[in-house]
């Protein structure tokens, strides 16, 4: 499916009684509209050969691993501030913990954690074979696999753990979701689901060729345990939390190499056809980012949306996502959630009160006349009650505002003047 200019998004309520379950479908629908294309921001063109790898720490920095056996630290303006060179091959995976250590992994075999400052802090060998990917757990674990076939979960001093090899081909992408369970993707045609102790939950296998031509390049899993592959032929897959299959995506012309997740559960995919595709949680294309000018190998994004991306071409490109907005047909009243805020309209603060029916995650958001998103107040599970929220509209412009409470069930959206 190609790139659209307009969506329309259903809300859904669920009204809970003690043996009926009814679902009201309120029709306040929202129109969405997406710019033409995404845009290069800036292109870093600093290192000799492919970039293989990046991560993005909280502060905005990038870091990047190239063929050229070197990490490169930028701001986010794409300024080098360092370079580390302490691998012997090259790097072919990246992360950054919460604290802003490093960790990469290499064809020499290795994994490094490495300062904020560029400096080394310990080396991993345990591997006996190229380190393909590394992830940080939420507990601070670090997770790698290499082409020898396994999983390792190695502990912040830099110590092994356990070490999966239930694999029978080359482990090359590798992911871990908030619960400790480890999701690694194999030249063997499968992906795998182990859980914190290293054992194996669920194995998926791709059904697309046999041998070296069966291979899956990458895994990431979401926040609701679904897991996305791609792979060789030109597929991504969806995967229950249970190990079947969703959907596939087939809008890529060649190899899919790598993908990423944002918060919101839009997926990120880069080809060997120099393309980097956006795409909807429902497995529909929604933008593409031609800019490149060969393989696409790594992607990351960072907390303001902007993407970034690695290439065979040798260049980090950050990318401007096409600005999406929403212009909400504002109903009467929201009853179900009792969704308002106090006072209205307000000069500096106003509160925005709404009763949740049970507990749920919640997704609270400002939006400006434009459409455009400018700041987000709750993204948490919250409990079962009423519920207050203050928002401090002191630094922006007079004006109207929206405010958008959402979760996987429903979607209420309420109007406010800044005066």
């Amino acid at each position: 499916m190609k790139s659209y200019n307009f969506s329309f998004t259903k809300s859904f309520f669920n009204l809970r009684m003690q043996a009926t379950f009814i679902t009201l479908i309120l029709f306040s629908i929202t129109t969405f509209i997406h710019a033409e294309e995404p845009t290069k921001e800036w292109a870093y063109t600093g290192h000799t050969h492919w970039v293989l790898s990046i991560a993005v720490d909280a502060d905005g920095n990038i870091y990047s691993g190239s063929r050229d056996e070197e990490i490169h630290k930028k701001t986010s303006d794409g300024d080098h501030i360092w370079t580390y060179n302490e691998h012997t091959d090259m790097v072919r995976g990246l992360d950054v913990d919460a604290d802003g250590y490093i960790y990469s992994a290499s064809e020499d075999n290795e994994v490094h954690k490495i300062t904020p400052a560029g400096d080394s802090v310990w080396v991993y060998r345990e591997h006996g074979d190229e380190v393909m990917s590394v992830r940080v757990g939420a507990d601070g674990y670090i997770y790698t696999c290499s082409i020898d076939d396994e999983v390792h979960k190695i502990n912040p001093d830099g110590d092994s753990v356990w070490i999966y090899r239930e694999h029978n081909d080359r482990v090359y992408g590798i992911d871990v979701d908030d619960n400790g369970y480890v999701y690694s993707a194999s030249r063997d045609g499968e992906v795998h689901k182990i859980d914190p102790d290293g054992n194996q939950v669920w194995v998926y296998t791709e059904n697309i060729g046999s041998g070296s031509f069966n291979m899956v390049y990458d895994v990431v899993v979401d926040a609701d345990g679904y897991a996305y592959s791609a792979s060789i032929h030109e597929e991504i897959h969806k995967i229950s939390p249970d190990g079947n299959q969703v959907w596939e995506y087939e809008e890529h012309e060649n190899t899919v190499y790598t993908l990423l997740l944002d918060e919101d559960g839009y997926l990120y995919s880069g080809s060997q056809d120099s393309d980097v595709h956006k795409i909807s949680p429902d497995g529909d294309q929604i933008w593409v980012y031609p800019e490149h000018t060969s393989s696409v190998r790594a992607l990351e994004i960072d907390a303001d949306g902007y993407v970034y991306s690695g290439s065979e071409d040798d260049e980090l490109h950050k990318i401007r996502q096409p600005l999406e907005t929403f212009i909400p047909d504002i109903a009467e009243n929201n009853q179900y959630l009792q969704l308002k805020n106090y006072p209205n309209p307000f000069a500096s603060t106003t509160n925005i009160q709404y009763k949740l029916p049970y507990e749920v995650h919640v997704e609270l958001s400002v939006y400006d006349i434009t459409g455009q998103k400018i700041k987000t107040l709750v993204d948490e599970k919250q409990t079962g009650g009423q519920h207050n929220i203050t928002f401090d509209g002191q630094n922006q412009p007079v004006g109207i505002y929206f405010f958008r409470l959402k979760t996987d069930e429903f979607i209420e959206t309420g109007k406010m003047t800044i005066n």
